[in-house]
């Protein structure tokens, strides 16, 4: 025996649904439905702003690279001028050293 007797009573092959059963089913189909079909609009919905984050993560990583590129330029312009200025103080340094030894 199963929960319901209307189960019960399909069980033993009368096969008369009760109106007010199949009533009843039929509210809970209609309400089945109604969930998938905001549960398809919601997934659909939920792509859409996948995709929009992705195209926003996409734009972020390309900016992140090229600041990072635009990054590595300045610093090789820095160590560069650096050194240029590091070897115009030791020239110099030579110079002031040479002349108090004149």
């Amino acid at each position: 025996m199963s929960d319901t007797p209307e189960t019960d009573d399909l069980a033993r092959g009368n096969h008369v649904v009760p109106t007010e059963w199949a009533q009843q089913l039929e509210r809970e189909r209609d309400e089945a439905n109604y969930f998938l079909k905001e549960l398809a609009e919601a997934d659909g919905q939920l792509k859409v702003r996948m995709q929009e984050l992705c195209e926003v993560l996409q734009k972020t990583e390309q900016e992140r690279d090229e600041a990072r590129e635009k990054l590595n330029e300045e610093m090789k312009w820095h160590h560069q001028t650096h050194k240029e200025l590091v070897e115009a103080q030791c020239k110099l340094l030579d110079i002031e050293y040479d002349q108090l030894k004149s």
